[in-house]
C-alpha cells in the first residue's frame, strides 16, 4: 500500500526565535487504503490537534496530495516567475508554447463568460484561457480537467444548456463528450462514443478523417447543431443535418441525415485545392479523395447566407467559397488568397481557419494556424484577422503571433535548463528548441535562448538576453539539450550538448566564465539519434559520470567516469547501453526519446525518465545494479503530470524555498513550470468529495446562501468549515431526528472549503464550494 517518498518544511521555534528544518518519510499513496487512511487522520488531527504541529501539516499534505494524485509520490502544482522577452512582460510564460493549435470557446468555470480553449494536436495538449482585465490568462488548472481528445477538439454547445461540450476524433468518426456542472468547474463525460445519421436503411458513421476537422454548427437556424465532413472518399462536402428540432425533441437528441450529398454545388480537385463550381452529385459519387481538409462556415460577406472555408493539405493558403444565397446554397466564387482583401494566408503546409471572439466584443474574428502533423511553421503560428464590417470578406490581418506573444516558445522540442550562466550567484534560464520557422522561407535549426536571472535568490525573475546563446544555431544541428559539471575536476564547469544526431559537442568553460567549443563529437560517443546527456556521479566515487537518453526504445546509457584528468574519460565501449533495464517507449512503439535527470532526496536518488508518452517515469538508482539488471519503479507518472508528448523534466529549488520546482519541456516547444508548493488556491478548487463509511450528503454544492445536510446520525455531529489555508472559519454542531439540516452560508466568500463532519463513530472530509 505504502512506497516512500521525502517532505520538509520549516517551523518557527518558539523559544529561540529561528525556524527549525523537519523532514519526514512520507508514506506513496498507491491504493484505496492509502486514501482511506490519509483522510481519516487528517479528520482525527483536525478535530483533536493543534493545526500547526508538524504531524498535522503532514497527513494534511498527504490528504491533498492523494486526493490529487493517488498513484504519485509527489504532486506537482502550475507555478509562475515573472519573465521579460524583448522588453515585454510575457503575461503566460509558461503555457508549454503552441505548435498547431485548433481555437474554440465555451464556459468552463460556470462564470457566464466563455473561456478561450486551445487543443493543440501536438501532443493533443489542452491549454485554457481566461479573459481577465481585458486579455486573456492562462488557467492551467482549468486544462486539467479536460478530457483526453486526440486529432481534433472544439468546444460547443450540443445541448443548450449553456455548458460547454466536446466534439473530438475517434476511429472512423467523431465523439461527442457532455460538459456538466461540478463545483466551480466543468466536468465531461462521453455523450456518444461515435456520432451516427439515419442511412434510410439503417445507422451508419459520420465520417471523419483523423487529419481533417469537420465544421460543427447550426447550418438552417433551427437551433440545433449540423455537421459539414468529407467521406471516406469522395471530393464532396456533405451536409448532416440534425432533425431533432423538426421532429420535436431535445436539442441534444443527436438524430441525423445526410440531407445533401454535394453542400454547396461544387468539387474538390483529387490532387490539390482546385475547386469546380457548379457541380451536381445527380446520384452519382465523386472520385476517391486525398486526405486533409478543413472547414470553416460563416457569413464572410454579410449578406445573410454561409460562406465557407476551405484548408487543404496540399496547399500554402486557404479557399474561400462564395454562396450565392437567397435560400440556395451554392458556391459561385473561388478566391484561392484568401483574404485577398488584406495580407493572405501563406503557411508552409495545410492552414486551418477557426471563428472566435478574440477581444470580446461580441463578434467573431479569425484565427489561422497550422493543422500538418509536423515541425513546419511553429513560431508566428496564429495569425490574426479582426472582424471589420468595412471590409469584404470583413476580417483584416492584425498579427501573426496571437497569444503566442505571451509566452516562452521556441519551436518544437524544448527543453529547459536553470543554471548560473553568468555566475553572478543566481540560476539563470536555458530554453533549448529546435525545428524553429519563424517565417516562410526560414532556415531550420536549433537553439537555445538565455534569460538572465534579475531578480534575487528567493524571488526569481527572467529577461531574455539572447535567443542563440552562443551562436549555436550555426553549427547546424537540431535539438540541443545541455547539461553542465565539472567533469576534469578542474574547478570549471564543461558543457555537455547533445543533439539530433547522437552525439555530443563539448564546450570548455574558462577562467573568465566563458564558454570555449571543443569538439563535435566528445569521446567517440554516439547514440543514434537524439542524445540527451546528463552529468550525476551515479557510482558515488567523487566523479561525474555520464548518463544519456536515447531516442531507440526511450532506453539509456551509462558511461562511468574512468579518469577525470583523462581528455577522454568516458569509453563508447565502456557502458552499460540498457542502464537500468529502463524503456518509456510505449504502445508497441520504438521511439522514446528518453531524458534522464537525477534528484536526490535524503539518503535516495531517483532517476526521472520523461518520453515521448508525455509523461515521466521514476526509478530508485540502485547501486547493484549499475552495469546490469533492473532499477524498481517508483512512479510511473512522477508528479502527476502529462506534458502530451516528449517531456523533458529538469528539477531545481529554483526560489530557494525547500521545494521542488519543475521545468518541463515538450513537443510543443516551450516551458511549464511546476512546484511541490500550492501557490494559488485556485489550484485545487477541483477536489473530489472524499467519503468514509457514511453517506452524508451535501446540497446543493456549489452553495449560494443555504447549506443543506441529509443522512445525519441521530446524535450531535460536528461540522467544522476550513479555508484551504488551514483557518477554521466556522463550527456548528448539529443534531437533528430526521437526519436533515440546513445551514446559512451567506457569509463566506466564494471559493473552496474544506467541510469536516465527525463525532465519536465517524469521521469525512468532503469539498464545499461557494459561489455567489
Amino acid at each position: 500500500m505504502f512506497g516512500s517518498g521525502i517532505v520538509s518544511w520549516s517551523l518557527a521555534n518558539k523559544n529561540a526565535g529561528q525556524k527549525e528544518s523537519r523532514k519526514i518519510r512520507l508514506p506513496c499513496v498507491k491504493d484505496a487504503k492509502c486514501l482511506n487512511f490519509a483522510v481519516k487522520k487528517f479528520v482525527w488531527l483536525m478535530i483533536r490537534q493543534d493545526r500547526k504541529s508538524p504531524t498535522f501539516i503532514f497527513y494534511a499534505w498527504l490528504l491533498l496530495c492523494t486526493i490529487c494524485s493517488a498513484t504519485a509520490q509527489v504532486h506537482l502544482y502550475p507555478y509562475t516567475l515573472p519573465t521579460v522577452s524583448n522588453a515585454e512582460v510575457l503575461s503566460n510564460p509558461w503555457t508549454g508554447g503552441f505548435d498547431l493549435p485548433q481555437w474554440s470557446m465555451g464556459d468552463l468555470n460556470q462564470d457566464g463568460v466563455d473561456e478561450l480553449a486551445v487543443f493543440d494536436r501536438a501532443g493533443d495538449f489542452w491549454l485554457i484561457f481566461s479573459w481577465e482585465n481585458g486579455t486573456w490568462v492562462s488557467r492551467p488548472e482549468l486544462a486539467l480537467k479536460m478530457p483526453a481528445c486526440r486529432s481534433f477538439a472544439l468546444l460547443r454547445d450540443y445541448n443548450g444548456d449553456g455548458i460547454a461540450d466536446i466534439f473530438t476524433q475517434t476511429t472512423g468518426g467523431i465523439r461527442l463528450y457532455r460538459g456538466s456542472n461540478e463545483g466551480l468547474y466543468t466536468s465531461f463525460s462521453v455523450e456518444s462514443n461515435l456520432i451516427e445519421y439515419n442511412t434510410g436503411f439503417g445507422n451508419s458513421n459520420i465520417y471523419n478523417r483523423s487529419i481533417d476537422i469537420p465544421h460543427i454548427g447550426d447550418m438552417d437556424g433551427d437551433g440545433d447543431l449540423d455537421i459539414l465532413s468529407f467521406e471516406v472518399i469522395g471530393t464532396t462536402l456533405p451536409l448532416y443535418k440534425n432533425l431533432s428540432a423538426e421532429l420535436g425533441y431535445a436539442r441534444d437528441s443527436l438524430l441525423f441525415i445526410q440531407e445533401d450529398p454535394c453542400w454547396g454545388d461544387f468539387k474538390e480537385s483529387e490532387t490539390d485545392n482546385n475547386i469546380q463550381l457548379a457541380f451536381s452529385c445527380d446520384g452519382k459519387r465523386a472520385g476517391p479523395k486525398h486526405a486533409g481538409s478543413t472547414e470553416l462556415v460563416f457569413d464572410g460577406d454579410g449578406d445573410g447566407d454561409f460562406d465557407l472555408v476551405l484548408g487543404d493539405i496540399s496547399s500554402r493558403g486557404l479557399s474561400y467559397l462564395e454562396n450565392i444565397g437567397g435560400g440556395v446554397d451554392s458556391m459561385i466564387r473561388v478566391d484561392y488568397t484568401f483574404p485577398s482583401n488584406s495580407l493572405s494566408v501563406d503557411m508552409p503546409i495545410f492552414p486551418a481557419a477557426y471563428a472566435i471572439d478574440v477581444d470580446m466584443n461580441g463578434v467573431q474574428d479569425l484565427v489561422v494556424s497550422p493543422n500538418g502533423n509536423s515541425r513546419y511553421f511553429n513560431l508566428n503560428n496564429a495569425w490574426l484577422y479582426r472582424f471589420d464590417e468595412n471590409t469584404t470578406p470583413n476580417f483584416v490581418f492584425d498579427r501573426q503571433d496571437f497569444l503566442i506573444e505571451t509566452t516562452l516558445d521556441l519551436g518544437s522540442d524544448s527543453y529547459g535548463v536553470f543554471y548560473d550562466v553568468d555566475e553572478d550567484g543566481l540560476q539563470d534560464l536555458l530554453l533549448s528548441g529546435s525545428s524553429i520557422y519563424r517565417a516562410v522561407g526560414d532556415d531550420s535549426n536549433g537553439q537555445i535562448a538565455y534569460y538572465r536571472n534579475t531578480g534575487n535568490a528567493t524571488t526569481p525573475a527572467f529577461n531574455l538576453e539572447s535567443d542563440d546563446w552562443l551562436g549555436l544555431s550555426f553549427l547546424g544541428y537540431f535539438r540541443y539539450r545541455p547539461c553542465f559539471g565539472d567533469i576534469d575536476n578542474d574547478g570549471f564547469d564543461d558543457m555537455l550538448l547533445g543533439n539530433s544526431e547522437g552525439r555530443l559537442i563539448h564546450f570548455e568553460r574558462n577562467a573568465t566564465g566563458s564558454f570555449v567549443f571543443d569538439t563535435t563529437f566528445y569521446c567517440g560517443i554516439d547514440v543514434g539519434n537524439a542524445a540527451h546527456p546528463t552529468l550525476f556521479d551515479v557510482d558515488d566515487d567523487g566523479d561525474l559520470d555520464l548518463v544519456i537518453g536515447k531516442e531507440y526504445l526511450g532506453s539509456i546509457n551509462y558511461y562511468p567516469n574512468l579518469n577525470p584528468a583523462d581528455m577522454t574519460p568516458f569509453q563508447p565501449d565502456s557502458l552499460n547501453g540498457f542502464f537500468g533495464g529502463i524503456s518509456v517507449s510505449e504502445g508497441g512503439f520504438i521511439i522514446g526519446n528518453a531524458v534522464p535527470h537525477f534528484i536526490e532526496s535524503n539518503e535516495e536518488v531517483l532517476l526521472l525518465v520523461g518520453g515521448s508518452s508525455g509523461k515521466t517515469a521514476a526509478y530508485v538508482l540502485d547501486s547493484d545494479s549499475l552495469l546490469s539488471g533492473s532499477f524498481s519503479v517508483a512512479s510511473t507518472k512522477w508528479g502527476g503530470i502529462d506534458v502530451g508528448t516528449e517531456a523533458a523534466p529538469f528539477t531545481s529549488d529554483i526560489n530557494n524555498d525547500g521545494s521542488i520546482d519543475v521545468l518541463y519541456g515538450n513537443r510543443r516547444g516551450g516551458l511549464n513550470l511546476f512546484s511541490e508548493v500550492i501557490t494559488d488556491s485556485s489550484q485545487i478548487l477541483g477536489l473530489s468529495t472524499v467519503n468514509t463509511d457514511n453517506k452524508l450528503a451535501l446540497f446543493p454544492n456549489p452553495v449560494r446562501s443555504q447549506l443543506t445536510i441529509s443522512g445525519l446520525p441521530k446524535e450531535e455531529v460536528e461540522l467544522k468549515i476550513i479555508d484551504l489555508q488551514g483557518r477554521v472559519i466556522e463550527v456548528y454542531i448539529v443534531q437533528s431526528n430526521d437526519g436533515q439540516v440546513t445551514l446559512d452560508l451567506t457569509f463566506i466568500e466564494k471559493g473552496m472549503y474544506l467541510g469536516v463532519l465527525s463525532n465519536r463513530n465517524f469521521a469525512q472530509v468532503t469539498s464545499i464550494f461557494s459561489k455567489f
